[in-house]
């Protein structure tokens, strides 16, 4: 039986890997670095893979409702903070508290790292003051 989650779990990886460059399921350093070279990283057919991995991963997580995801550092408690309150607000049949958790979250990376804010040179979200 064909599962819809699958396919939004893939292109969601699919979309991070284009758009903020953040390859989850890629190999990595285990410090956010991708131990891939250049070539490897624009083979289409890889990323594919590395998408159906992912989402086939996600989808066990959402199965046994458990996402594994670690701990913050100091500075990034309050964001981490607001990112799961806002996960946790998509659970529920009114998650209308998500988009303004998500901005908190921006909001005080920009303010604990702000010269990885300055750059990116721009707006993680349209119309984000």
């Amino acid at each position: 039986m064909y599962d819809q989650r699958f396919e939004r779990y893939r292109t969601a990886y699919l979309e991070m890997a284009e758009r903020a460059k953040y390859r989850p399921a890629a190999p990595n350093d285990g410090c956010g670095g991708i131990l891939l070279s250049k070539a490897e990283l624009q083979n289409r057919e890889r990323l594919e893979a590395e998408a159906r991995r992912y989402a086939a991963q996600f989808l066990a997580d959402d199965d046994t409702m458990t996402y594994p995801i670690g701990c913050p550092d100091g500075r990034a408690a309050r964001a981490f903070c607001y990112t799961i309150e806002a996960a946790r607000t998509m659970c529920g049949p009114t998650p209308r508290f998500a988009e303004t958790l998500l901005r908190l979250a921006i909001a005080e990376l920009r303010a604990q790292y702000p010269r990885a804010a300055a750059k990116t040179g721009r707006r993680a979200i349209a119309g984000d003051a």
